[in-house]
C-alpha cells in the first residue's frame, strides 16, 4: 500500500524483540519497516540504548550481535533527540516512546505493553497493538 504521505511510527521494544526473536505478525510488520520506504520509523537514542540492554541483558546475544541490530536500526529510521520530558504512561520506562512521538511528529506508536495500549491516543497519535495497525494500513 502507498500512502498521501510518510507515515511515521514508533515501534516498542517489545514489538522489536517479538519481530526478531519469535516471528508472526510483528516479523511482517518489522520486514515491512525495513522495506518500505512509505513508512518512517523513528528512533531515539533512550529508545535504541533500550533495544541494546533488553538483547543483552534477557537473550544473552554477544556484543556485536547487538551493534549489529542497533546499527541496522540507525541505517532504516529516523533518529530523533527529544528534549521534552513527558510523564503520561503507568510505567514511567514507557514515556521514552511517547517522548520520541511527539518530537517526532508520529503518526502512531505500535506497542504490545498494556500501558501504553491503554492510552489509545496521545496528541492525535494512535497507540495500538502490531495487528490492529496491520489491519489498518491493509
Amino acid at each position: 500500500m502507498k500512502y498521501a504521505k510518510n507515515v511515521k511510527l514508533v515501534l516498542d521494544t517489545n514489538v522489536i524483540v517479538s519481530a526478531i526473536r519469535f516471528g508472526g505478525v510483528p516479523r511482517v510488520l518489522w520486514e515491512r519497516c525495513l522495506k518500505d520506504k512509505s513508512i518512517v520509523l523513528l528512533t531515539s537514542p533512550a529508545t535504541i540504548s533500550e533495544i541494546s540492554e533488553v538483547f543483552t541483558r534477557k537473550f544473552d546475544w554477544a556484543g556485536s550481535q547487538v551493534t549489529e541490530l542497533c546499527q541496522l536500526l540507525q541505517q532504516n529510521s529516523l533518529m530523533v533527540h527529544p528534549s521534552v520530558p513527558l510523564r503520561v504512561v503507568r510505567d514511567p520506562n514507557d514515556d521514552m516512546f511517547v517522548e520520541l512521538a511527539v518530537a517526532a511528529n508520529a503518526d502512531y506508536i505500535i506497542s504490545g505493553d498494556k500501558d501504553l495500549l491503554e492510552l489509545g491516543d496521545y496528541n492525535g497519535i494512535k497507540i495500538m497493538s502490531v495487528v490492529s495497525f496491520m489491519r489498518e494500513l491493509g
